[in-house]
């Protein structure tokens, strides 16, 4: 199960009455820290924040109906939840939570490869276009430059030397 890091989770199980009344019993990880409990009998709800390290301290919930709630997870609350009958000790329901510092795929924080997909393409094309135009307006400008030069050998003469005047005038004469 994904889950943003931040975000509020909670991990669903919806006893039967029955259920209710045998207990159950909430454990996280490999070790198997007991986190949370409604006792056999008298269906007191109980959490163990202390447990497994301190880590959900005054962030666990447990509803009448065995639902666990972890406000404000963290990357470190990423594992195995495992709800158990605690009279018959078998597993009613196993979770393996993940937490992100951002959700795969989500537009809304962090990067995917879905948005990648799409930005590599456009800045490629945009690189393109860049390129296209650069090249464009030099060979304009060089254009513009060599009607400048024959025009101004035009009006000055033909630069063979038999119009001395006017290729003294001229300002491509050296």
């Amino acid at each position: 199960m994904p889950v943003q890091e931040g975000d509020c989770v909670t991990l669903p199980v919806n006893l039967t009455e029955h259920q209710k009344k045998q207990g159950i019993s909430w454990k996280f990880g490999a070790r198997g820290f007991l986190i949370a409990e409604i006792t056999r009998g008298n269906g007191k709800v109980k959490t163990y924040e202390g447990q497994a390290d301190g880590r959900f301290r005054d962030r666990l919930m447990l509803d009448q109906t065995g639902s666990l709630t972890i406000t404000n997870i963290t990357a470190n609350d990423s594992g195995l939840y495992e709800v158990s009958n605690t009279s018959t000790n078998a597993k009613l329901k196993t979770f393996n939570v993940t937490v992100y510092d951002y959700l795969p795929g989500s537009l809304t924080s962090g990067w995917s490869f879905m948005d990648f997909s799409i930005i590599i393409p456009c800045a490629a094309f945009g690189f393109l276009l860049v390129t296209v135009l650069l090249i464009f307006c030099i060979r304009r400008k060089r254009s513009q430059s060599r009607f400048k030069k024959r025009s101004a050998v035009d009006q000055y003469g033909t630069g063979d030397g038999d119009d001395d005047e006017k290729s003294s005038r001229s300002p491509y004469y050296l």
